[in-house]
C-alpha cells in the first residue's frame, strides 16, 4: 500500500496550492512594495532614486519583518512628529496581523485532501503549525497546533487582512 500525503494532480489540491501562493505572494507585496519602500522614501527624502534604493535597500535587506515595521513606524515618529504618527497606528496593527498570518501560513505543515476513502477517513485539509504548539516549560500540545478541515475560503480572510494593511498603509501615505 502506498501513502500518498500530496496529490498535485487533484483539482482541490491545485486550489490550496495556489491560495497558499496567494497569502504569500501578497504579503511579500506588501513587504517589499509598501514597507520597504516607504521606509527607503523617508530615509532619503529628497534624494535622487538611485541614492534611495541603494542606501534603503542596504538598510532593510539585513532586517527581519518585524524590524522592518518597527523601523517605519520610528520614521513616522520621528518625520511627522507623535500626532501624525498615533495615524499610524492601525496601519501599524495590520501590518503586525499580516505578518502573523503570512508566518502561519508559510510555517505550517499542510496535509491538503489528506485522508484514505478505502479505510473510511474522509479527505480533508489539516494545517499543523508547530510553534503553536509548543510553549516553553511545557509539552508539545498537538491540539493547539493542529487545524482540522481547513477550507479554502479562510485564505479569503487571509488575503483581505493582508489587502487591508497595504491599503490602510498606502492611504496613510498619501494624505500625511
Amino acid at each position: 500500500m502506498s501513502l500518498k500525503i500530496l496529490d498535485n494532480q487533484d483539482s482541490k489540491t491545485k486550489e490550496y496550492l495556489a491560495k497558499i501562493g496567494e497569502v504569500i505572494v501578497t504579503f511579500n507585496y506588501l513587504e517589499s512594495a509598501i514597507i520597504d519602500f516607504w521606509i527607503w522614501e523617508l530615509i532619503c527624502a529628497g534624494k535622487n532614486i538611485n541614492d534611495i534604493q541603494g542606501i534603503g535597500r542596504r538598510i532593510t535587506t539585513l532586517l527581519t519583518f518585524r524590524q522592518k515595521a518597527d523601523l517605519l513606524k520610528s520614521l513616522v515618529i520621528e518625520i511627522f512628529g507623535e500626532k501624525k504618527a498615533k495615524l499610524f497606528s492601525k496601519p501599524y496593527k495590520k501590518i503586525i496581523k499580516s505578518s502573523e498570518i503570512r508566518n502561519d501560513v508559510c510555517h505550517s505543515q499542510w496535509f491538503i485532501q489528506y485522508g484514505n476513502l478505502k479505510e473510511g477517513v474522509p479527505m480533508t485539509t489539516h494545517k499543523i503549525n508547530l510553534k503553536r504548539g509548543s510553549r516553553k516549560g511545557r509539552k508539545f500540545d498537538f491540539s493547539r497546533a493542529m487545524e482540522d478541515n481547513i477550507d479554502l475560503k479562510c485564505f479569503n480572510g487571509y488575503l483581505k487582512q493582508i489587502e487591508e494593511a497595504i491599503r490602510e498603509t498606502l492611504i496613510f501615505f498619501i494624505h500625511i
